[in-house]
């Protein structure tokens, strides 16, 4: 079981605002007279003597299997380690689906697919569960689904992404963005596309990740303060709501828009809270943390800082840990700390892997610390470090900086020839790299 699942259901299922299959299409209208249709076995059909009775006899009887199967989702607990409430489930939402399917009812078989999709995710039974979502997706083809069945196909591609289905549910959230824009439910496609940028982002997808989220925010604003005060209610997992939340609030943090991304990383935290996500609130406390450094507030940025790497640390989460450590760095830097700043890009190496654009990255930075630190012998070996490891990963810029900043290390050492040889090389590589202004003046910096 992965390690979002795991966190939903140590909260408890009833931390959602539904019940997890009724969330996930829309409701069909109810005969009103199902307290006496339920009681008592169902006759056999006559549809000469009354067939809207039998038909709503069968729906009456399906909506209540479906409500037992909630309530025993809602149950389970991982306690339970003989998942009596998830086969008691699965049995009902058995019978839900085959009594809706037998009274014609769509919708209905979607929420009772939905839910049985739910139980095999539980019970680590993947293929299963994708079985039912296949269903689900085989229902709406004939005839096609419109507008209000976009919340359908949202449920859907939630728990292919819970399945670590990245294509699935990627195709599956593009059709509940098309459904919910062609319903004109503006908040509605705000989630879908956030879905999808959280698919994007775990798929290392950063810049489509970064358009998804993009649109999302643009929609949330269109939709209205209503929308934007309750943004991406349709996630039924609360994670998804706080990673739709992270990836909004790191936009309005690169456009400036302090206030917002700070409301909105506030909001991420308390979410992760209350599913004990810890890695989740671990980067809502960084954003938190840059946001108070960009804002000269040591205090807190520190205090951020601390709080958030504690919770990388104890998940095991290195990459948000090295991440906090470059960030961290960079802020102590400008505060004039050289040798902090200088120990945390040393600890953010160890944490990146060995061949990694970002461990590169990293040795630019603190060559460029010791060089302006005038440690000149560190500096021209992190440089010389990243330029033989962009070289490795091909990355043409990457190297022409790294040769940049070894140059200008050798032309401050008197050393002139070798740092006219590093700048034309330099010159050569930003050409190969498309960057023709940078070219001209590595070019330059050699004739001088």
């Amino acid at each position: 079981m992965n390690f979002h699942r795991v966190l939903v259901l140590i909260a408890g299922l009833a931390i959602a605002v539904a019940p997890p299959s009724a969330r996930a299409a829309a409701e069909s209208p109810q005969p009103a007279d199902c307290g006496d249709l339920l009681n008592g076995p169902a006759p056999a059909p006559d549809v000469e003597i009354d067939t809207r009775t039998e038909a709503n006899r069968l729906r009456c009887q399906a909506d209540e299997a479906l409500r037992e199967g909630d309530e025993q989702l809602r149950e389970y607990r991982e306690v339970d380690e003989d998942n009596v409430h998830l086969l008691e489930a699965q049995t009902d939402y058995d019978r839900a689906r085959d009594l809706y399917k037998e009274a014609g009812e769509r919708s209905g078989q979607a929420k009772a697919l939905l839910g049985l999709a739910r139980v095999h995710d539980y019970l680590e039974s993947g293929q299963d569960a994708l079985d039912q979502l296949a269903a689900v997706r085989a229902l709406y083809r004939q005839p096609p689904a419109d507008g209000a069945d976009a919340a359908v196909f949202f449920a859907v591609a939630e728990i292919a992404q819970g399945l670590d289905h990245a294509d699935d549910a990627r195709s599956d959230y593009k059709q509940a963005i098309a459904l919910f824009r062609q319903g004109g439910d503006r908040a509605g496609e705000a989630a879908a596309w956030a879905g999808l940028g959280i698919v994007d982002q775990a798929d290392t997808q950063a810049q489509a990740a970064h358009d998804d989220f993009a649109s999302a925010r643009a929609l949330l604003k269109e939709a209205g303060s209503k929308a934007a005060s309750r943004p991406f209610a349709q996630f039924n997992d609360p994670s998804n709501r706080g990673y739709a939340l992270l990836g909004v609030a790191g936009l309005a943090q690169q456009g400036g828009e302090s206030a917002e991304a700070k409301a909105a990383y506030a909001k991420a935290r308390i979410v992760f809270q209350q599913v004990t996500n810890r890695r989740g609130e671990g980067f809502a406390l960084l954003g938190l943390a840059d946001l108070a450094a960009a804002q000269g507030d040591a205090e807190h940025a520190r205090a951020y800082y601390e709080e958030a790497r504690g919770w990388f640390q104890r998940v095991g989460e290195s990459d948000g840990e090295a991440r906090l450590l470059v960030s961290r760095a960079a802020f102590e830097r400008r505060l004039g700390d050289t040798e902090r700043a200088r120990d945390d890009y040393r600890e953010a190496q160890g944490l990146f892997g060995t061949e990694s654009a970002d461990r590169a990255k990293v040795l630019l930075e603190l060559g460029a610390l010791d060089r302006d630190a005038d440690e000149q012998e560190f500096a021209a070996q992190s440089f010389d470090r990243a330029r033989q490891l962009f070289h490795q990963l091909g990355d043409s810029l990457g190297e022409a900086e790294a040769l940049s900043g070894l140059a200008e290390v050798e032309q401050a050492a008197g050393d002139g020839d070798l740092a006219r040889r590093d700048f034309e090389s330099a010159a050569q590589l930003y050409d190969t790299a498309g960057q023709t202004d940078r070219a001209a003046q590595a070019r330059q910096r050699a004739a001088e």
